[in-house]
């Protein structure tokens, strides 16, 4: 089968490198989540609670949004991205703080895994939309995955040059 958006993983792999995320790592564990993770993570704990419930993060990066979802009460998280390096940042980061048997990791893009994944209570996207070509696709099918809450951001204060 052809992957629906052909060639994305590759651009991805070029853009989200081992040294972006080790500095986004870097960031991450000198300063906590950035802004929309923040503005994410505390939505979802004021107006869904995610005690003890699945995650799906879509473009998870390194993974920031399913640990601190994770370490406010969710009982697990599938995390999905495009990018080994960033997933690799991710699986180091889980291990220091002891949430390997809680988080999956599934490298790939979302579209072309979609049918592999289950429907969770909640989906997150932090800050992909706004750099994923086939953003319309993307959000039909990341609703489809979301039984009761569906959250996503969209820096606006971040441009994006293509």
């Amino acid at each position: 089968m052809t992957p629906c958006c052909s060639g994305f993983g590759d651009v991805a792999e070029g853009q989200f490198n081992e040294q972006k995320a080790r500095s986004e790592l870097t960031r991450y564990r000198d300063a906590g989540p950035g802004s929309t993770t923040r503005l994410l993570r505390d939505l979802l704990a004021e107006t869904s609670p995610v005690d003890g419930l699945l995650i799906l993060d879509i473009g998870s990066g390194i993974g920031a949004l399913a640990f601190e979802l994770l370490e406010h009460g969710a009982g697990r998280a599938i995390a999905v991205d495009a990018s080994s390096a960033y997933l690799a940042a991710a699986a180091e980061e889980a291990e220091r703080r002891g949430h390997t048997g809680g988080i999956q990791f599934v490298r790939g893009d979302f579209l072309d895994v979609a049918g592999q994944l289950p429907a969770t209570p909640v989906v997150t996207l932090d800050r992909v939309i706004c750099c994923y070509p086939w953003y319309a696709r993307l959000l039909e099918e990341s609703l489809r995955h979301a039984e009761r809450c569906f959250a996503f951001s969209y820096p606006r204060d971040v441009w994006y040059v293509r």
